[in-house]
């Protein structure tokens, strides 16, 4: 059977190397069908092969394809961005990220992956009054994860190496963020966080888990978070997202408490502050 097969391959070879000139062949474009033409294709095609470590995972080889699409102004109106790859822990696996620009204002994306290991990720994204020019500005954004790769070795100065131990992070959250525009300079904003965590078995049987070597520290059992911030925010930048020069400063202040269905309570203010200069 593999010689029968080995054969065939051999003669298409053959019949392929005798076509005539006109026929197709990658070295000359101009034969080439219109399907197969990349000129002739809506996007840009971009293979970019993968290769990343994490300390606390495995290796990953892939190859991710990038797709441009461009508008009539020949600027970037969208990008698919789909890839495969094996990771040497988690497995065989692949995510798909869709990222829209429709305007300067206002853009969103999509994204959804998964291993073969426990490993998922949902994260969908949408913004817009991002340049302050209409009275409001909105964002909304839902992520739900699990990842099968975290460690942990106890609390405090005193934690050792031999204490490590695997766990899943399982977390879904919604964020959502309505702004008063002043003006382009100063907003007034709200922002909402509910969050759901649960602790779960890990993805590596070589090391110990955290359920079972842990299973009294707090935290293991997970919890629920319901956060709520008041912010005002003065910004000069002349970008939003690659920014040359421009002040931005951000004064919040926020909470989540038990009696608001927080598994915990505190308390968050501060000042956070960025200012820009051209070099």
């Amino acid at each position: 059977m593999k010689r029968l097969l080995t054969l065939i391959a051999f003669l298409y070879g053959m019949l392929f190397l005798g076509m005539p000139a006109r026929a197709f062949t990658l070295f000359d474009r101009n034969t080439w069908p219109p399907a197969l033409n990349p000129h002739n294709w809506p996007f840009d095609l971009f293979p970019v092969p993968e290769v990343a470590t994490n300390p606390n995972g495995g290796v990953t080889y892939g190859v991710l394809l990038a797709f441009l699409f461009k508008d009539q102004q020949n600027q970037i109106s969208s990008i698919l961005a789909p890839d495969v790859n094996d990771d040497t822990k988690l497995g065989f696996g692949g995510t798909v990220r869709y990222f829209a620009y429709p305007s300067a204002d206002t853009q969103w994306y999509a994204l959804a992956g998964a291993q073969e290991k426990i490993a998922r990720v949902v994260d969908l994204n949408y913004a817009t009054g991002r340049s302050r020019e209409t009275w409001y500005s909105l964002e909304g954004r839902l992520f739900f994860e699990r990842d099968p790769t975290d460690r942990f070795y106890g609390f405090g100065n005193d934690s050792q190496q031999s204490g490590e131990s695997n766990y899943t992070t399982e977390q879904v959250y919604v964020r959502g963020k309505l702004g008063w525009n002043l003006s382009k300079k100063f907003q007034l904003a709200l922002v909402a966080r509910p969050r759901y965590v649960r602790i779960l078995q890990g993805a590596f049987t070589n090391i110990p888990q955290t359920t079972t070597v842990y299973p009294n520290a707090k935290g293991v059992g997970g919890g629920s978070e319901i956060y709520g911030e008041a912010r005002a925010t003065y910004d000069t930048r002349d970008s939003v997202d690659i920014p040359r020069q421009g002040t931005l400063a951000v004064l919040y202040a926020g909470t989540a408490q038990r009696v608001l269905f927080s598994s915990f309570s505190y308390n968050r203010l501060g000042l956070d502050a960025h200012h820009y200069w051209t070099l």
